[in-house]
């Protein structure tokens, strides 16, 4: 069965937009985790299999109803999303059950201890979007693959290609490494208009340099750093060797090249009065 809908390459517009719902989705989570982590204990629900807690997202997220009509109208379908805060040791992944979809975020320091969970949750930004993404992919295509795909498949070195090259895989990963890039240009660019680097003009320029190095001004440029073999940074190392492998046949490298041009005009437009090019 052939993936539909949300899963059409070098749409840069509708990455975007995708991307935008599982940053967004991020920011909540985040500031409720802030707010409440202490709670978790007495509000969620413990769930021993993964040494954490149980909570449906419209618990977390008080404008749910709103959002997740946004959700729908993007992606065509959307069930019940519950997130299981898990202890240390358990896996990140997307599981299906009774007609919902449950997240499972490895970010408790011990099983059930919620301590330090408001410093540790934004160390799992990366995973949740590309978890969600999953979500909304889920949603969009409204039918099972034919192969299936677990996180255990990233160490069996017969099945890693199949795995990273997976339709789903490849939209999530390139999603996350987008995020994160993206991510990182407003961290930097932010540090050169109001943050530290903006009080100093030496500060202020090596700044603005990684920038370009990040983002340079030819499409062309962009591509080749991202999506070279050797290339290090926001995407997965593993990901970006599986499309290197003889076996991807290389139409998969000229997808994410695509999805990568696309996304550099966006990125340029987006970011464009920062770095002083508007």
């Amino acid at each position: 069965m052939k993936p539909r809908g949300i899963l059409i390459e070098a749409d840069a517009t509708r990455d975007a937009k995708m991307r935008g719902f599982a940053e967004e989705a991020f920011g909540v989570l985040n500031a409720w985790v802030k707010k409440n982590h202490k709670r978790l204990s007495e509000i969620g629900l413990e769930i021993e299999q993964f040494d954490g807690y149980q909570l449906p997202w419209s618990a977390i997220d008080r404008d749910y109803k709103d959002r997740r009509e946004d959700w729908w109208l993007a992606a065509g379908h959307i069930k019940d999303l519950f997130i299981v805060f898990a202890g240390p040791g358990h896996t990140a992944g997307m599981g299906a059950g009774g007609g919902k979809w449950h997240m499972i975020l490895p970010v408790l320091i011990r099983p059930n201890d919620t301590t330090y969970m408001d410093t540790r949750i934004y160390g799992v930004r990366q995973t949740f979007i590309h978890e969600f993404t999953h979500y909304l992919d889920k949603g969009a295509d409204r039918a099972r693959f034919d192969k299936s795909t677990t996180s255990a498949q990233r160490h069996d070195t017969q099945s890693a290609i199949a795995y990273f090259l997976h339709p789903h895989e490849f939209n999530a990963y390139y999603q996350e490494g987008a995020s994160e890039l993206d991510n990182t240009l407003e961290l930097l660019l932010r540090s050169v208009t109001t943050g530290i680097a903006s009080r100093n003009p030496d500060h202020r320029k090596s700044f603005l340099n990684h920038v370009r190095e990040l983002l340079p001004a030819r499409t062309q440029d962009f591509v080749k750093q991202h999506a070279s073999k050797s290339a290090r940074g926001n995407w997965s190392e593993n990901f970006r060797l599986a499309m290197h492998h003889t076996k991807s046949d290389g139409k998969w490298l000229l997808k994410f090249k695509a999805r990568l041009a696309g996304l550099h005009g966006h990125l340029l437009r987006k970011h464009a009065r920062a770095m002083g090019l508007a």
